[in-house]
């Protein structure tokens, strides 16, 4: 089925291969395996809809974890003209790559279709469709684009299954955008309904392993924020705290602390402490949260790990590390600000920290609004997830009085719309980072759901502000 919009068509591709489901596929979608005989993608549309169009590209989905590089050659059926090439690195479900189709060749498209293959690197796993049949944007495509992509366009792709994200903290930026731009729970239930199935968290995670009422990582922990407060909580509560007291009695030396932890962990354990009344969770989210202000913050910005990465490097002062460091103290701020408790010591230790590292990135905010991918290296290029992440906690800091900062939140979310494409998804989001550091510095981007979350979130603290 077609969807249409004022300003784009999507066209669903038909296509030639098997459709399977599999345990490394998200639950109720079909993928199929694009190799080097490629895979044939047909269309249907009108030579109106055609003629309207101000531009069009091919998009495919990834079905699942890729963790290496792939280019792939994409060509038409009738005589192999090479239409483009898309470069794959590092990819993960629902990740949606983009090939500009020249407005000459259209009319071949939709008359013999187009073969994607891969030239270089493994057989690897693309998104066929939903088993319920419902079109979105996570299965091939063609976009005809009428016009450019707005903030309108963003939250209802927010809004949508178009931003559907791994369970984990992917898909936990995503829910925490809709709570922050949705008029109703509908969307929230959708995506919810997922992963959730009669109480029990059935889901494929980041790395493509099928878990059942658990997560791989504390990382993945994010959701709970979100699903906690809601009926049958506890048992996320439950869930989110023995993950953590697993770590009890490790030298925090012996472990790598990270940024997102304080998304991540401190922000869900903040949360869990103002709805259960744990003094547990109170202290364990305070003392997470200080632990990362120690270890991560200083005078010349953030290192936002304490260990070198897996796949090489420190990432000091990458953007999205600021994002998750600002945003999830400034979550943990609010949360524990609104309980009847005194905290008001920790809470001034907590503030003083986050209009520290508010006041540095102010400083080194770029002219287009945003900032870079290492905030302090401007040639590392502007990235939109972390700008978005940075701007929704300053946001949050401006609503809590802890600095004035609508003016810079203002000019970041000026920055980021022309990086909407029409139907709504964000591109100029840096690769998420098991690449190592060269993914990162040399002006790699995706399409992103995950920093459509963040983005949105900017955006609906912006204007509850």
């Amino acid at each position: 089925m077609r969807i249409n919009d004022d300003r784009w068509t999507r066209l669903p591709a038909a296509v030639d291969a098997v459709a399977v489901t599999d345990d490394q596929v998200p639950q109720g979608w079909t993928a199929t395996t694009v190799d080097e005989a490629g895979v044939v993608l047909r269309f249907a549309g009108s030579a109106d809809e055609i003629g309207s169009a101000d531009a069009a590209a091919l998009r495919i989905p990834i079905g699942s974890d890729c963790r290496a590089q792939y280019l792939l050659d994409v060509t038409l059926v009738s005589d192999g003209t090479r239409l483009g090439t898309i470069d794959l690195r590092y990819a993960h479900a629902f990740e949606l790559f983009a090939v500009d189709i020249p407005r000459a060749a259209l009319a071949s498209v939709l008359t013999d279709g187009v073969r994607v293959a891969v030239a270089t690197g493994e057989p690897f796993a693309m998104l066929t469709g939903r088993v319920d049949g419902r079109a979105t944007a996570c299965q091939p495509h063609l976009l005809l684009s009428r016009g450019t992509g707005d903030w309108s366009a963003l939250v209802g792709a927010v809004c949508s299954l178009d931003s559907l994200q791994p369970f984990g903290w992917l898909e936990g930026c995503v829910i925490e955008g809709i709570t922050a731009v949705a008029e109703d729970s509908a969307a929230l239930e959708e995506h919810l309904a997922e992963y959730i199935r009669d109480g029990v968290l059935d889901h494929v995670d980041l790395h493509g392993v099928r878990r059942i009422d658990q997560v791989g990582t504390t990382e993945a922990l994010l959701p709970f924020a979100t699903l906690v407060p809601r009926s049958g909580g506890e048992k996320w509560a439950r869930l989110t705290l023995d993950r953590i007291r697993a770590r009890d009695g490790r030298d925090p030396d012996s472990y790598d602390i990270t940024a997102e932890g304080m998304y991540t962990i401190a922000h869900p354990l903040a949360v869990i402490g103002a709805h259960t009344g744990s003094r547990e969770a109170f202290d364990r989210a305070i003392a997470e949260a200080e632990l990362r202000i120690a270890k991560l913050a200083g005078a010349d910005g953030l290192t936002p790990r304490t260990k070198p990465c897996p796949w090489g490097g420190m990432y000091h002062n990458w953007a999205r590390g600021h994002a998750w460091y600002l945003l999830g103290l400034a979550k943990v701020i609010r949360t524990l600000r609104g309980v009847e408790r005194d905290l008001s010591e920790e809470l001034g230790r907590l503030e003083s920290a986050w209009i520290a590292m508010a006041r540095w990135l102010l400083d080194r905010q770029g002219g287009d609004g945003l900032w870079a991918c290492y905030v302090d290296e401007p040639v590392t290029g502007a990235e939109t997830s972390g700008s978005a992440g940075i701007a929704a906690g300053l946001a949050i800091g401006t609503q809590l009085g802890l600095v004035d900062a609508r003016t810079a939140v203002a000019a970041a979310l000026d920055g980021l719309e022309p990086h909407i494409d029409p139907d709504g998804i964000l591109g100029g989001v840096s690769q998420h980072n098991a690449g190592g550091e060269g993914l990162q510095r040399f002006g790699y981007r995706v399409r992103s759901q995950m920093g459509m979350g963040l983005a949105a979130q900017a955006y609906g603290e912006f204007h509850a502000g």
